[in-house]
């Protein structure tokens, strides 16, 4: 894998180094292209000028004759070619039938022809040649001169231009590689991190300080994202020994009432037990242990149920709970509430039902014959809170810890399932509270079921 992304990451390297060098390349060749045009255009400026030049200063004195023009304008590198008012050629000079070139076609202000620079200069007003101008227009002057010389310039400028240009290619691409080496260095360490996490180590993070802002962002997020993940691993894995453990506590206990009864099957099929007495005492011990397995199985369906979230949340009324759960309770030797305040919840009724049954029912089995168990009802900012108060002997603070552990009874000897706290603590987690269980000043033990009051985003909060 760390080779997977090695190659990923040469070839990101490889895109950003080739897309800056293709960048760099266009910029440098349009540069070299304003250059060399500038150049070509103030070399043939140039040259034009010094033509012109050359005949404003033979015609100074005045018009001169074609013949006089000619001997002005003797340069063996510049061709000559006199027009007359009406275009024709009234004289050239010695190199004019090699120049290939029509001194007609020529415009203004000037043109390149080949390698071949030509330029129309008017003679002014006049008109004709002599020492005395007739009346009339005048004639024009073209001139040609070779471009060699230009040429040369421009051909070692091209050189310059090319050399430099590549010259600053390679030196750009060393410097852009060094830069990108060490800018997605940090991308490195970061799939690095990836990979590590990959392979088990959820502890690994990536670090965050002293990056680009870019970067930081990315490893912020890639932080975030593993927090979040191994806090899920945490707790699928705990989920898993939870129910590992479920499962060997559920199989134990139901091993002991199911052997039992299967031994009374066995005693009775091989013919003892004949006595109606004896019958009698196997058929209510096996009756009894049926009884604690069918308490155990709804137990263990009752958790299921409420852990997995396959009851739906209501808006239960708290006070109409425990009326409803007083009137089914026989016991004189619990106190209900008389006057309770209406609280609404967002949760499950049932499953509170069976949440305040379970309280009851745990302080009235360990707590004194003759009782009491006091049930109370209030607010607490936000909050409502069910308490169920006895005066038994108390829970030892070695086991309070484990109380609402499933199958945890510690070491008393009076029947039960263990699943009575462990319901409780899941309908208070499954409402988004809590449950706990303290000892009570002067002796005895207070169960205390705490459940967010619905808001009005959930349903309406009677006062």
């Amino acid at each position: 894998m760390a080779a997977e992304h090695g190659g990923a990451r040469g070839s990101l390297r490889r895109q950003l180094l080739s897309g800056f060098l293709a960048v760099l390349g266009l910029v440098l060749l349009l540069s070299a292209l304003f250059q060399y045009f500038a150049l070509r255009g103030f070399l043939i400026a140039a040259a034009v000028a010094r033509l012109q030049d050359a005949v404003h200063a033979a015609t100074a004195s005045g018009p001169e004759p074609p013949a006089d023009l000619m001997r002005a304008l003797a340069d063996p590198r510049t061709t000559v070619w006199v027009l007359g008012p009406g275009g024709a050629v009234v004289a050239a000079s010695p190199g004019a039938a090699q120049a290939a070139l029509d001194p007609r076609t020529v415009g203004t202000p000037w043109t390149v022809a080949g390698d071949m620079l030509a330029v129309r200069v008017p003679l002014g007003g006049g008109g004709g040649f002599g020492r005395r101008p007739p009346p009339g227009p005048g004639g024009t002057v073209v001139l040609a001169t070779s471009l060699a010389d230009v040429n040369a310039v421009l051909g070692s400028e091209v050189r310059l231009l090319a050399l430099g240009g590549l010259a600053a290619l390679v030196a750009a691409a060393f410097a852009a590689a060094w830069t990108l080496a060490r800018g997605l260095r940090p991308l490195a360490e970061i799939a690095a991190v990836a990979d590590a996490v990959s392979a088990g180590s959820l502890d690994r993070r990536a670090r965050a300080s002293g990056l680009p802002a870019e970067l930081a962002t990315v490893a912020v997020a890639l932080n975030g994202m593993l927090d979040r993940l191994g806090a899920a691993l945490r707790q699928e894995r705990a989920a898993h020994e939870r129910l590992r453990r479920f499962l060997a506590d559920a199989s134990h206990e139901l091993r002991t009432p199911l052997t039992a009864v299967m031994g009374y099957l066995e005693l009775w099929r091989q013919g003892g037990g004949r006595g109606e007495a004896e019958m009698e005492a196997g058929l209510a011990a096996a009756h009894g242990q049926a009884r604690r397995m069918a308490s155990l199985v709804d137990g263990l369906l009752a958790l299921a149920r409420v852990e997995e979230g396959g009851a739906s949340a209501s808006l239960p009324n708290l006070r109409r709970i425990l009326t409803e759960t007083a009137d089914e309770e026989p016991n004189s030797a619990v106190r209900w509430p008389e006057v309770a305040p209406p609280v609404m919840i967002m949760a499950n009724a049932d499953a509170v039902a069976r949440a305040v049954r379970n309280l009851v029912g745990n302080a009235v089995k360990f707590g004194p014959p003759d009782g009491p168990v006091e049930v109370s009802l209030r607010r607490e900012d936000g909050w409502a809170v069910i308490e169920v108060a006895d005066r038994g002997p108390g829970i030892d603070p070695h086991d309070l810890p484990h109380v609402f552990e499933r199958f945890y009874r510690g070491p008393s000897e009076r029947p039960g399932s263990g699943l009575g706290l462990a319901i409780v603590a899941a309908v208070a987690q499954a409402g988004g509270g809590t449950a706990e269980v303290l000892p009570r000043p002067g002796g005895g033990s207070i169960a205390r079921l705490r459940l967010p009051i619905a808001t009005s985003k959930t349903g309406p909060s009677p006062t």
